[in-house]
């Protein structure tokens, strides 16, 4: 494995309070109900995992897989939808389970996706926050940072996703 220059804005410790912080929102907002649960493949799948094991209610989960990202570490602004969501959510609560909410622009497109296949309401859970658009109903931590990231899903060309701590690249560095 290639070694990577940054700095660990999140610990594998800190990580698990946040994490914990969010699900007790959560068990606390959805305790009398069954939501379904949208996890945003791929970078989602570690956060989602740790997430529904602190988890007291009983969800429904789905995965759905989107990508506005191809080989770069920019978004390329336009959304592909490369696996859509196997249950049926009208008339249901949703919440989408994110790793990182950048631009907005995935969420906000999956949002409106699932209000159009009749989910009411879709909340939106991330673990990490830097857009100042979109401001999601449960944050695990709000960003300053305009780094790339890697580590806890989080990935370099489909890479590094299983660091179980957050890492912030220094991409002259790693060039």
């Amino acid at each position: 494995m290639p070694k990577l220059s940054g700095n660990i804005l999140l610990t594998q410790k800190e990580i698990a309070k946040h994490v914990a912080e969010l699900a007790q929102q959560l068990n606390e907002d959805y305790k009398h109900q069954v939501p379904v649960l949208v996890g945003v493949l791929n970078g989602s799948f570690i956060f989602m995992s740790d997430l529904v094991k602190q988890l007291t209610f009983a969800p429904e989960i789905c995965f759905v897989q989107l990508s506005s990202y191809h080989g770069d570490i920019k978004s390329t602004g336009k959304i592909d939808m490369i696996k859509d969501v196997d249950i049926d959510v009208k008339g249901r609560s949703v919440v989408i389970v994110e790793d990182i909410v950048d631009s907005g622009l995935t969420v906000r497109y999956l949002s409106d996706y699932l209000y159009e296949k009749g989910a009411i309401p879709v909340k939106i859970c991330t673990f990490l926050n830097r857009s100042r658009i979109v401001k999601p109903d449960y944050v695990g931590c709000q960003l300053e940072t305009n780094k790339f990231l890697i580590g806890y899903g989080l990935d370099l060309d489909n890479q590094f996703r299983n660091f179980p701590y957050i890492l912030e690249l220094d991409m002259e560095a790693n060039k």
